[in-house]
């Protein structure tokens, strides 16, 4: 025998409260979706105006510190703005420039290399695995010749107490 709520229809719309909030969130993103493509162009050359003047003046803390903000902001921006590249691209900047223990033992070609390719990226709008990997692999081989270990070695625990 059927149960009586199992006969009752549905509203066909959304279920609950927080579907309709997730429905209406979703709709606004697409409406604003339109728009992630500029800002991430002005991200870019936002931090390519601060990377200008990091090099011009490469004793200047406050700018390689501006330099390493901008390159973590769009580190959390970019994928969610639908450039999952410019997200790699700027994580890998962000380690080589935040991780190095000395500023002077970063070759400034790699970094301005990640801002072009970075800025690149975005105008163009396309994804390109093979450029991100080969700035990650040059960061991380800046960074380990730095003494800088990326992935440390993780000590399991033990099996048993007293192991």
């Amino acid at each position: 025998m059927a149960r009586s709520h199992a006969r009752k229809r549905r509203p066909s719309g959304p279920a609950s409260r927080e579907e309709d909030l997730i429905a209406r969130a979703e709709a606004a993103m697409a409406q604003l979706s339109t728009h992630f493509a500029g800002w991430m162009k002005d991200e870019c050359r936002r931090l390519d105006r601060i990377c200008r003047h990091a090099e011009a003046d490469r004793s200047d803390a406050g700018a390689f510190n501006e330099l390493i903000r901008a390159a973590h902001d769009i580190k959390g921006e970019a994928a969610t703005f639908g450039f999952p590249t410019v997200e790699r691209i700027a994580a890998s900047l962000h380690r080589l420039a935040s991780l190095a223990p000395d500023r002077a033992q970063i070759p400034f070609d790699l970094v301005r290399r990640h801002v072009s390719a970075a800025h690149e990226a975005a105008r163009l709008h396309r994804e390109d695995e093979a450029l991100a990997a080969e700035l990650e692999r040059a960061s991380a081989a800046v960074l380990e010749k730095a003494g800088v270990t990326l992935y440390p070695e993780v000590k399991a625990p033990p099996l048993a107490p007293g192991a």
